[in-house]
């Protein structure tokens, strides 16, 4: 299928060198680690206690494992492809291929608002300690808002540089962590802290799930990675891992710190205070620069992936063009940062910060289920089947798809009552523009590639 050329932007994406392992590493890093350490370890344990919080880490790395090896199998045989919309198979049926990419849209915006959350949350840290308290919404708007015109300015990006960023950033919490473990209380903490709160695990499962976006973000820069059939399901693999073992080994130690709640959406904080007398000012500024950065990197993964899957649907003529006025000097679609920017910005008005937790999950699943579900429209032996190196295929695709739809089947009704709107409003849009005018982009795109040999019939009978 012949394609629109690429503008400047995306081309200067895809022509990087190659990031190599450790640099894909910490792009699923920044997403696992930032958001489901960093980001909920203190949101879940001002909800359900932090002893509840230990095991559902680890099962989160344990349903994590069925999705990991379906995803890098698929990653391996989609190889030449950018994107996370490039994993799903493109056959004859519009509509699944139009789902897949509208799941996708859904899910890059409410990761994005809640990487800007996390991002605020670090900032409001730093500024509490100057005696400054703005609301949160603000700063978050300002981190996505910074890493947004960082990008239509054309900022260049080192990946040498980001790997070091991941790096210290899991380090710290592994020092934080240890140093709760070995660190004697200093206080008796209240009652409510130690307790556990009566929540299904299936339910804060669910929502840690948040972080496994970090599989299809990986997988985004496949076509950048060395080696990347040897490499994919290794850096999957110790990019969930982390984060499963780093919460879990927080959350004992913060149980048995039986420290005070130092800073309620920053647990680990406590484990700065030295001698039980005040924090250590390094340290301190140590976990809440890290904890900005790794969300930093991973709204600037994330933003790249979505304006690249807007680009490709307009390609696909599922959404309409945007002018060609507002583009920076590389060729960012300055509208269509803006739609996003508005559309991250009216969630943190709008939805809960529980519900957007939840949502972000939820999407998660939804587009792994179409991902993978994608290919069962189509016609058969196709090319997962024929080129597939897992056993007893179609075993682990549908293994995925089940503990997917499990997952789902878990989350609060609120939360699947939005994603089932999203689908309706995706559905809705779909009938009255998209349908039409993928179906008049693919007549389009046919008649161009018949077009050579069209032009050399018509060379041809003008020679005789």
């Amino acid at each position: 299928m012949a394609a629109e050329p690429e503008n400047t932007f995306m081309k200067s994406i895809r022509s990087a060198r190659d990031i190599g392992v450790l640099g894909s590493i910490a792009i699923g890093v920044s997403v696992t680690v930032g958001v489901g350490v960093y980001d909920l370890l203190g949101l879940l344990m001002t909800n359900y206690g932090a002893r509840s919080l230990a095991r559902p880490y680890l099962l989160l790395v344990l349903i994590a494992l069925p999705l990991i090896v379906t995803y890098a199998e698929r990653g391996r045989i989609f190889s030449r492809g950018d994107g996370v919309y490039s994993l799903v198979f493109r056959g004859r049926w519009l509509w699944s291929t139009f789902f897949a990419d509208w799941g996708l849209l859904g899910g890059y915006v409410a990761l994005l608002a809640l990487l800007g959350w996390g991002a605020g949350q670090h900032l409001l840290l730093a500024l509490q300690l100057f005696g400054v308290r703005p609301p949160y919404q603000v700063l978050a708007i300002f981190a996505i808002g910074l890493v947004a015109a960082g990008n239509f300015l054309g900022f260049k990006r080192n990946w040498r540089r980001r790997s070091w960023i991941a790096g210290v950033a899991v380090l710290m919490l592994l020092v934080l962590t240890v140093r709760g473990f070995l660190t004697k209380p200093a206080m008796a903490p209240p009652p409510s802290f130690y307790v556990p709160l009566s929540a299904p695990p299936l339910l804060v499962v669910g929502e840690l799930s948040a972080a496994l976006w970090g599989i299809p973000i990986l997988l985004s820069v496949r076509s950048q990675m060395g080696r990347r059939s040897q490499s994919m399901r290794p850096a999957l693999l110790i990019s969930v891992g982390a984060a499963g073992l780093l919460g879990a080994m927080a959350s004992w130690a913060l149980v048995k710190y039986n420290g005070v709640n130092y800073a309620v959406y920053a647990p680990l904080l406590i484990f700065t205070v030295e001698n039980g007398a005040s924090p250590s000012p390094l340290l301190q500024t140590l976990y809440i620069t890290f904890g900005f950065l790794i969300n930093f990197l991973a709204i600037d993964r994330v933003l790249i992936d979505v304006l690249h899957l807007i680009d490709h649907m307009t390609n696909d003529g599922f959404i309409p063009k945007t002018p060609k006025r507002f583009r920076s000097e590389r060729g960012m679609h300055g509208w269509s940062l803006l739609a996003v920017f508005t559309a991250t910005g009216a969630l943190f008005y709008t939805v809960k910060l529980l519900t957007l937790v939840g949502l972000t999950a939820n999407f998660f699943f939804l587009i792994t289920i179409l991902i993978h579900a994608s290919d069962l429209f189509e016609e058969t032996p196709n090319i997962l089947a024929r080129r597939t190196r897992l056993p007893f295929h179609p075993l682990f695709p549908a293994v995925t798809i089940a503990a997917s739809v499990l997952m789902l089947l878990g989350a609060p009704w609120r939360h699947l009552l939005i994603l089932l709107v999203w689908i309706g409003v995706g559905a809705f849009f779909y009938q009255g523009y998209a349908r039409k005018q993928g179906h008049a982009k693919r007549r389009q795109e046919a008649v161009l590639e018949e077009e050579p040999f069209d032009s050399y019939l018509d060379q041809s009978r003008k020679a005789v």
